[in-house]
């Protein structure tokens, strides 16, 4: 969907932040443990723009052990909601989701960026909402969450205006 060049400049650039993602994490962890939730935190191995059947989203590539972790936690039925921060570091949009599995009390936190040139692409694309598809390293999509508009995922949609 992107160039390799852009690929590339993107997970150069999430590895920039990758310690500042971390700390702002942990401290959103320690504030869903507050709350009473117990908290999965994801630390994708992979994290691109995906479409799968007409749907636009982010593919969050985990650990075989992570993925059914999160299969298991999201079980059909499961009611959630999803709370995101939004961060821009250069042209990488970022964005830390934590869908909060209410009546079980759990929350998963994980991160979710893209290259703020493939913006277009979710205008374009998004419009059936956005997703979150959990995969396994081989590539086995376990689990889509629908994140809900995609208006809330434009990173142009938290620039200050001046």
């Amino acid at each position: 969907m992107t160039s390799d060049f852009k690929v590339d400049e993107t997970a150069r650039m999430f590895e920039e932040i990758r310690p500042k993602l971390q700390d702002d994490m942990g401290a959103i962890e320690e504030e869903m443990k507050i709350l009473g939730y117990k908290v999965l935190t994801l630390h994708p191995r992979h994290v691109s723009l995906y479409q799968s059947k007409g749907r636009l989203g982010f593919l969050v590539t985990l650990s075989n052990e992570k993925a059914k972790d999160v299969m298991n936690l999201l079980r059909s039925g499961l009611h959630y909601t999803a709370d995101m921060e939004f961060g821009l570091h250069k042209q990488l949009a970022v964005f830390v989701i934590t869908l909060k599995i209410t009546g079980a009390k759990w929350a998963i936190l994980y991160p979710v960026y893209y290259h703020t040139g493939a913006e277009w692409l979710i205008k374009d694309q998004g419009k059936r909402g956005l997703y979150t598809f959990f995969s396994t390293q081989r590539g086995d999509i376990v689990r889509e969450v629908n994140m809900g508009n995609y208006q809330l995922y434009l990173y142009t949609r938290y620039q200050r205006k001046v």
